[in-house]
C-alpha cells in the first residue's frame, strides 16, 4: 500500500465505526509515516470544520404547509396538492444544497492563505518607520548587516544597497510580517544626513495587481515611497521624514 492509496482509504474511515481490514492497515501506517500522519490530522480537522458549519444550517420546512404556518402563525392551513407540495420540498432541498456548497466554499477559502498586495505592504512599512526607534536597529557596517539579515532569514539586499555608495549602510533589522521575513536597511543618502529605509520581501509574498503601485514615487502618510521588483524580490524605499527626498535607484 503506497501513500496515495492510504490517503484514499483513510478518507473513508470514521472514528465511530469499526475499521475494515484495509482501513486498519492504513491506520497502522500513521505510526511510521510522519507526513501521512500530518495529512490525516489536517484532513480530520477539515472534516470537523465542515461538520461544525453543517450544524449551523437551518433545515428547510418539510412542506409548504409548515412554511405557511410559520409565516402566518396559523394552526391550520389548507393542504396543497401532493404534486405541488413535492415540488416545493424539492425546491427547498435545492436551496439547502446551495447553502451547503456556499458554506463549504467559505471553509475552504478560510484554509487558503490570503496574499497581500503592495499597497498593504507599503502602508504597514511606512507605519513601522513612523513608530521605529533607534534601539530597534542593529547598527554596523556592511559585513555586520549582511550577517544579521542572513541569520534572521530575511532577504539580502546588498546588490541594491551598494548603489547608495560605500558606507551608506547604517544599520538593519529583520521583521516578521504576515508570516514572511522582511529585511530593512537604514541608509545615509546625502551630505545633509538624510536617511531612507530600504525594505525587501520575497516576490511570492505579494500580489501586484496594478503598475500604479510600482516604479514611481508614491506618498503614504506624508512620507515618500518607491517600490520596484528585481529578481525574486520586491523592494520598497521609504523616506525617514516628510522632508526626505528619495534618491534615484
Amino acid at each position: 500500500m503506497d501513500i496515495d492509496q492510504a490517503k484514499q482509504i483513510l478518507s473513508t474511515y470514521r472514528e465511530n465505526h469499526a475499521p475494515t481490514e484495509e482501513q486498519q492497515a492504513a491506520l497502522t501506517l500513521l505510526e511510521s509515516d510522519d507526513a501521512l500522519a500530518a495529512w490525516y490530522t489536517e484532513d480530520q480537522s477539515f472534516d470537523a470544520a465542515i461538520r461544525d458549519k453543517l450544524s449551523e444550517v437551518v433545515a428547510p420546512p418539510s412542506s409548504m404547509d409548515d412554511l405557511l404556518q410559520q409565516l402566518r402563525g396559523a394552526p391550520n392551513v389548507v393542504t396543497l396538492p401532493e404534486q405541488r407540495t413535492s415540488r416545493r420540498q424539492a425546491l427547498a432541498l435545492v436551496a439547502t444544497l446551495v447553502g451547503l456548497l456556499a458554506i463549504i466554499g467559505l471553509v475552504i477559502q478560510g484554509r487558503s492563505q490570503s496574499i497581500d498586495d503592495m499597497a498593504t505592504f507599503r502602508s504597514d512599512m511606512v507605519e513601522f518607520v513612523r513608530s521605529m526607534t533607534e534601539t530597534d536597529v542593529t547598527k554596523g557596517n556592511h559585513m555586520i548587516i549582511a550577517a544579521t539579515l542572513r541569520k534572521g532569514g530575511a532577504p539580502l539586499s546588498t546588490n541594491v544597497t551598494a548603489r547608495f555608495g560605500e558606507g551608506a549602510e547604517m544599520g538593519c533589522l529583520v521583521r516578521d510580517w504576515h508570516d514572511t521575513k522582511v529585511s530593512m536597511v537604514c541608509l545615509n543618502v546625502g551630505s545633509d544626513g538624510q536617511v531612507v529605509h530600504l525594505f525587501a520581501i520575497a516576490k511570492d509574498a505579494l500580489s501586484i495587481t496594478g503598475e500604479d503601485q510600482m516604479n514611481h514615487v508614491v506618498e503614504e502618510q506624508n512620507l515618500k515611497t518607491k517600490a520596484w521588483q528585481e529578481g525574486e524580490h520586491y523592494f520598497l524605499l521609504v523616506g525617514d521624514s516628510e522632508e526626505t527626498e528619495l534618491p534615484n535607484v
